[in-house]
């Protein structure tokens, strides 16, 4: 007998909804490759039934995220070096401003920052000849095509190198903690609180980029003053779960100058 009663109703595979909390590393980089977006650019939130911001760990993070403005060299030093046309992110009130720099034969210990005209902080600085240092300060105006100024850093010849981060909505501006090593690749330890960010950047003194990191996501590895016996890296992510992060910063170009991290929340 032939069943004239309606078509049985066929329910479609669900679709398998996963948490930010099951994101890896492997996840992330295929988003960013499907959107053609850095998953940690606050772009992401534009996008329809985006995912979250996740840090190291893969859960969601309690912040507006950071975008990297890139990194910008200069090839000959002197005591005060500008950076012109620097990118800076989209202006907000809320917006940290975190410089990472390193020069050949220099001395970051007095040595001050300006951006957009806006002085900010040292947080951190390798003590030995040609250093590694990291500035942060709340800087509200300006985008791109800004003006970055280092001055101060004595005895400089041979050039210097910038990475440049925006980082949104952070409680403070100021570091929370900070480290520091002299040309060594031992593995260097910071405390940063839950939810937070950490930075982190190594000079080498070879004509050689060749950088490592464990524990941060590597954004730039770069030969400065025209390669001639200089390289800067910069690595960054956030960490949900705080704690002391053991990280490293290996070098294999050479020998390591030194090297900084600084924790934010």
């Amino acid at each position: 007998m032939i069943d004239a009663g309606p078509p049985p109703i066929i329910f479609p595979k669900p679709a398998i909804i996963r948490s930010a909390a099951d994101l890896n590393r492997h996840d992330r980089r295929a988003i960013e490759r499907r959107f053609g977006v850095r998953f940690r650019d606050p772009a992401l939130a534009m996008l329809p039934g985006a995912f979250p911001f996740v840090g190291a760990g893969g859960a969601p993070i309690p912040s507006g995220g950071y975008v990297t403005g890139g990194y910008y060299e200069k090839t000959s030093g002197s005591a005060t070096m500008t950076f012109t046309g620097v990118d800076i992110g989209t202006a907000s009130a809320t917006r940290t401003i975190v410089i990472t720099a390193g020069a050949r034969f220099a001395t970051a210990t007095g040595a001050t920052c300006t951006v957009n005209g806006v002085t900010i902080d040292r947080q951190v600085a390798s003590a030995i000849t040609s250093p590694a240092a990291i500035y942060s300060g709340i800087v509200a105006t300006g985008s791109t095509g800004v003006s970055v100024v280092l001055s101060g850093w004595t005895s400089t010849s041979g050039g210097a190198g910038i990475g440049v981060y925006a980082v949104y909505d952070l409680l403070s501006s100021t570091a929370e903690y900070t480290n520091y090593q002299d040309a060594s690749d031992a593995a260097l330890s910071v405390t940063v609180s839950d939810g937070g960010f950490i930075v982190g950047t190594g000079r080498g003194g070879n004509s050689s980029s060749g950088w490592v990191w464990t524990n941060l996501t590597e954004d730039y590895d770069q030969l400065t003053a025209s390669g001639s016996q200089s390289s800067l890296s910069g690595a960054s992510d956030w960490f949900v779960t705080g704690g002391s992060q053991s990280i490293t910063m290996n070098y294999s170009g050479g020998t390591k100058t030194g090297g900084c991290l600084a924790a934010f929340r």
